[in-house]
């Protein structure tokens, strides 16, 4: 599915001509899961902050109607560290029926002599209520982010049910991303119970659409089922990525190594166990409290 197909709304004002996709400033400065913004977006530490606000600024200046291009002129001031820049710009954008704008302000620490410490509920309410109009209008992304927000923000209630419900109506229309959300849900127990037949069932759809580092989670999911061929299969899948080199501390590689090492012993294929534990010992070198969380994989 394009970027195009799953924006049901457009960004600028009723009857406003809509800015040509895609600008530089949304290469430099959209945010990883806006609903409302076009490409992929780019992580807050990524952002090249003086390149980022001229690019805002020009785009500011040709599409004045466009609430996104205000919003991330304001993500990138944030970056380069002047706050009140980027909750002037995050207001203004808000004010425009811009959800992520709003998501931001309740990420924001309170400010002024009399900081309003109800102003993140209240700003993340506004956004989840805008989230809430775009999903119900189709808008796939909305409605992925939307389910992210119930599960993880830290100014409103979190609300695993409703969650399962908006993340699973983005991953019914193939959104990779839900489709991964939606696959830890169902292996972990988040928002419904566990099933992990349904859960393999995701983890593999969003695998086929281009997700990538799924394979040591699909591995562990088989293992756990006693599934010990295709546990062993996804884990030796898994593993080329860390081909750099293994990665002192990696919490990620260490588990898979010791997880196939499990399903080795439980195989009684005990010299290749012996080999995928002392590479697990050996990424966690001197981690003695990794090394324990980890070795309780193997056991």
């Amino acid at each position: 599915m394009t970027v195009v197909a799953v924006l049901a709304i457009s960004d600028g004002a009723v009857g406003a001509a809509a800015p040509p996709l895609v600008q530089d400033c949304d290469r430099l400065a959209a945010h990883p899961l806006d609903a409302q913004s076009v490409g992929p977006g780019i992580p807050y530490n990524s952002i090249n902050a003086p390149r980022a606000i001229a690019a805002c600024l020009t785009a500011r200046a040709n599409y004045p109607d466009a609430p996104r291009f205000v919003y991330q002129h304001g993500r990138a001031m944030l970056r380069a560290g002047d706050d009140k820049g980027a909750r002037a710009a995050f207001k203004r954008a808000g004010a425009k029926a811009y959800a992520q704008a709003w998501l931001s302000l309740g990420q924001m620490a309170p400010s002024g002599p009399k900081p309003d410490v109800s102003a993140a509920a209240r700003h993340t309410g506004r956004g989840r209520v805008l989230l809430e109009g775009l999903a119900n209008s189709g808008n796939i992304r909305a409605a992925h982010v939307l389910g992210l927000l119930l599960l993880t923000s830290k100014a409103i209630p979190h609300e695993p049910k409703a969650a399962y419900r908006w993340i699973r109506r983005a991953a019914r229309a193939n959104h990779a991303p839900a489709l991964v959300a939606l696959a830890r849900m169902q292996h972990r127990g988040i928002g419904t119970r566990a099933n992990p037949f349904k859960a393999e069932k995701s983890y593999l759809k969003a695998i086929s659409l281009g997700q990538t580092g799924l394979h040591g989670e699909l591995g562990g999911l088989y293992r756990k089922g006693g599934r010990l061929k295709k546990a062993e299969a996804a884990f030796m899948t898994a593993l080329p990525a860390f081909d750099d080199g293994e990665r002192k501390g990696s919490r990620t590689l260490a588990r898979i190594l010791a997880q196939l090492g499990n399903v080795q012993v439980r195989q009684r294929r005990f010299a290749e166990a012996v080999v995928s534990l002392e590479r697990a010992l050996a990424v966690v070198e001197g981690n003695t409290a990794l090394a324990r969380s980890i070795f309780a994989l193997a056991i």
